[in-house]
């Protein structure tokens, strides 16, 4: 398993944030992350309209799970900030950083805010499992979603966290 996520608390949000080093090249990561499709073992189907104001749609295959949004800020290869919406959580937004790393790697940065009431353990073990199942992609294995493996993640957040 990968980096565990952190997070960070205000009195009006909450920022969970995930920072992955992949050894690929910034354009494949941007590559397999806009188009999804492109990749059989990654996480979601997804629909990206790729301008601002364009709409965002992901539906997890593993877990049936489906988001929307909106495209608030883009730039090639380097940044995609949406909003997000699913039925647990309203108002919120989501930035991915596309970073270049040393030896032609690329540090994907996951920043997903909320309102400060929402349990972010639950979602934090799902965005750690997904970019686990992101990286085993890019790597060309077939790897699938662990309930197991998410109930661990979700405790081991729940802790980190205090959410009791």
């Amino acid at each position: 398993m990968n980096a565990y996520g952190k997070l960070i608390r205000s009195n009006d949000s909450q920022i969970l944030t995930f920072s992955r080093n992949l050894p690929f090249p910034v354009e494949e990561v941007w590559n397999a992350f806009m188009h999804p499709e492109a990749f059989k073992s990654w996480l979601m189907k997804g629909h990206f309209d790729e301008a601002v104001g364009g709409k965002i749609e992901m539906k997890y295959k593993r877990t049936g799970y489906t988001a929307k949004g909106i495209i608030t800020r883009i730039k090639q290869n380097t940044l995609l900030d949406h909003t997000w919406e699913d039925e647990n959580v309203d108002g919120s937004t989501v930035q991915w950083k596309f970073n270049p790393g040393a030896s032609n790697s690329c540090i994907l940065i996951l920043e997903h805010t909320f309102h400060p009431k929402y349990e972010l353990s639950l979602l934090a073990a799902g965005w750690h499992l997904h970019l686990d199942l992101f990286t085993a992609s890019l790597e060309g294995k077939e790897e699938q979603w662990s309930w197991e493996a998410w109930e661990l993640l979700h405790g081991e957040y729940e802790k980190a966290f205090q959410i009791l």
